[in-house]
């Protein structure tokens, strides 16, 4: 069957990025765009490893989803995540509520349609009281062009209070460092780590020889904005934020007794698949996503944690969704973030509907930056006085 036909119908695809579940249905194109939610809430964060969730009501049959094999980690007591026990990447939410007919919201990084058909539009922002410090909210304000301001509730959408048009602007920078060590946990807690601050060790560096991550100025860690495909569906979310750090940088939660955590990804691998495997490694897992490439998850609640690739042994992109920092889930005392263009990896979703959402990602967090003032990312200085 085509993706369109001449009736009017589109086929939409959902899919985990290593194909084991697929899944398809015909939808008339007069059903589109499907209305989406995006959640702020701690344990959407902490399953996820993502800064928020983003999903929609899948059109297609529940019975074909919830019977084809994917694992499932219940998250609260009438909802479950689905997800592929092998990549880990996150499909549905099934919502099974006393009295009311099953449901399955599709995760919008899972989602897939021909070309650019708008296949969402998101009508509601949630739980961004749990983020402390907003979140990624505040350039999520609009998610495309011509789109209005998209409203937003610190709790349960229209159960809770609703923020008003300025309140994004309203947080100003962390000028504190924050504590020396910050949880790295997943929701189930089966990957229990912290994050230790490495400003001591890069005091001691020139310039040129610090990791391309770290500011000299601060020793803050680069904060990312990532389009690319196969992060969007490790994480169900169009455009995944990624921080990075030294491996030597993280460490049991449970640092008392044992051998410390991997400094090197050769050795994580390593201490992973052997026979001695330290039980402080808990339920972190990992998919080699290409053949230099492997990325860590809990294998219970399906968070994803690193990425590392062979020819980067020494350090790891690392889940921001997971960072328990006390100043808010940004975590700016710890974090420069990368606002304005470009996103990365952003031709992953030229042609599509995402590539207006991206497109209007990087305005937004340029506005923003702007709004709230806060300084350009060293890296962009440094490529703005070098031309």
């Amino acid at each position: 069957m085509s993706t369109a036909d001449s009736e009017g119908e589109i086929q939409l695809t959902a899919s985990c990025l290593c194909q084991n579940h697929v899944f398809t249905t015909m939808v008339p194109l007069c059903s589109l765009p499907l209305e989406a939610s995006t959640c702020h809430c701690t344990s959407c964060r902490r399953v996820s490893g993502a800064l928020y969730t983003h999903d929609a009501a899948w059109p297609g049959p529940l019975e074909a989803v919830t019977g084809d094999g994917l694992s499932l980690y219940q998250m609260t007591k009438n909802v479950a995540l689905l997800f592929c026990g092998r990549c880990s990447s996150p499909m549905f939410w099934w919502e099974r509520y006393e009295g009311r007919p099953e449901a399955l919201d599709v995760l919008v990084g899972a989602l897939e349609g021909p070309g650019d058909v708008q296949l969402i539009k998101t009508v509601r922002h949630a739980f961004i009281g749990d983020t402390v410090d907003g979140g990624a909210a505040p350039w999520l304000r609009t998610m495309g062009s011509g789109q209005e301001d998209i409203p937003m509730w610190m709790g349960k959408a229209g159960q809770s209070e609703l923020l008003g048009p300025t309140w994004h602007t309203s947080h100003s920078k962390v000028s504190e460092p924050g504590p020396d060590e910050i949880p790295v946990a997943c929701h189930c807690r089966g990957v229990n780590l912290v994050l230790r601050r490495g400003d001591a060790e890069f005091a001691s560096r020139k310039r040129e020889d610090l990791p391309f991550f770290v500011d000299p100025k601060d020793h803050q860690l680069l904060a990312s904005f990532d389009a690319c495909n196969s992060c969007r569906k490790s994480f169900g979310i169009s455009v995944m934020n990624w921080t990075f750090t030294l491996l030597e940088h993280i460490a049991f939660a449970d640092a008392s007794a044992g051998t410390p955590f991997p400094t090197t990804t050769p050795e994580l691998k390593a201490a992973l698949s052997g026979q001695d495997r330290d039980e402080r490694f808990g339920t972190l897992a990992y998919y080699a996503s290409s053949p230099d490439v492997q990325r860590y998850f809990c294998s219970r609640c399906s968070a994803s944690v690193f990425y590392a690739v062979d020819d980067r042994p020494q350090m790891v992109d690392l889940g921001i969704g997971l960072l328990d920092s006390p100043d808010g889930a940004r975590a700016e005392s710890r974090l420069a973030w990368a606002l304005g263009p470009p996103v990365t990896w952003k031709g992953d979703a030229a042609g599509t509907w995402r590539e207006d959402f991206v497109g209007k990602l990087e305005e937004n967090t340029e506005a923003w930056r702007v709004a709230t003032g806060r300084e350009k990312l060293w890296l962009k200085a440094d490529k703005e006085r070098s031309t």
